[in-house]
This record gives C-alpha cells, structure tokens and sequence, in this order.
C-alpha cells in the first residue's frame, strides 16, 4: 500500500521542473548560439555555478584565440538564466 504525504507530493513538484531541464538539455546547461564573436548559454542555476558556464565559455572563444566576457543575463520565470558571453581579442602580452 502506497503512503504518500502531502509532505512527498511537495517534494515531486518541487523537483520535477529541475529533473525536465537536465533531461530536456542532457545536462546542467545548453549551448543556444555560437559564432566567433560571441557564445548564449542557458543554464540552471540550481544544478550548475557560474563557474562552470565561464569555462565552457571559455573553450569556445580559445578557439578564435579571444577572451570571453559575459554580457547581460536574462532569468525566465521557469528558472533558468541564459547568459551571452562576448568572444573579445586578448591584449597582447
């Protein structure tokens, strides 16, 4: 016999939109856009830090030999933040 609380089916709805995004996305995050100027990431604060969206940031613009510098980021009602990084020229050494 099933005992489910109300405590429990909080706890299901609570969860569940987080568990959508990672199996929507296969991950913590989705890469949106890329070009050689610049990278959108949308990610799920609750499963990853900012952090790790520089990084993967950051190997996108190694490729062109440029810095990535975050710009603006737009949260959406369902909890996810999607953030566009700027690929810049690196000064010279």
């Amino acid at each position: 016999m099933l005992n489910i609380t109300m405590k429990n089916i909080i706890l299901m709805l609570a969860v569940l939109p987080l568990a959508a995004c990672a199996l929507a996305w296969g991950g913590a995050y989705k890469v949106e856009h890329t070009s050689e100027s610049s990278i959108t990431i949308s990610y799920d604060p609750s499963l990853t830090n900012m952090g790790e969206v520089q990084n993967k940031a950051q190997e996108h613009c190694d490729q062109y030999n440029k810095d990535a510098l975050p710009g603006k980021d737009l949260d959406s009602p369902w909890g996810y933040t999607t953030l566009t990084f700027r690929c810049n020229k690196r000064a010279p050494l």
